[in-house]
């Protein structure tokens, strides 16, 4: 269990590094990011679009089904609501879908029920 722990950390500090640099880089900051800065970004909480984007990334042009997108976003983010994980909602949409759904922006192609395709 303490491993499980150590391995979720490790990795839930490899996506802060990662989007901490995003932001730097488009905040234009030229100067290194100090430790006050980022325990004020680790703060911020992600969308749920921008946690399934994440958590999906290395999936890209892979046909995936519902599924195994919750367990993928679900390793990756164990907090996160599965109910809230409604990978249409990231496609073509439903009654109330993400602004993405129908979009260039969309996360998935809808191929048939309970299947998708990364984009």
């Amino acid at each position: 269990m303490v491993l499980q722990k150590e391995v979720t950390l490790r990795y839930m500090l490899q996506i802060q590094q990662h989007w901490i640099a995003g932001y730097a880089k488009k905040e234009k900051m030229d100067a290194p990011v100090n430790a006050i800065f980022v325990f004020k970004l680790t703060t911020i909480k992600m969308t749920n679009h921008e946690m399934i984007a994440f958590a999906v990334k290395g999936y890209l042009g892979k046909e995936l089904t519902t599924q195994e997108i919750k367990e993928i976003v679900l390793k990756a983010f164990p907090n996160f609501n599965e109910g809230s994980l409604l990978p249409n909602d990231h496609a073509t949409g439903n009654k109330c879908p993400c602004p993405c759904a129908g979009t260039n922006t969309r996360i998935f192609d809808k191929i048939e029920r309970a299947r998708y395709l990364v984009r």
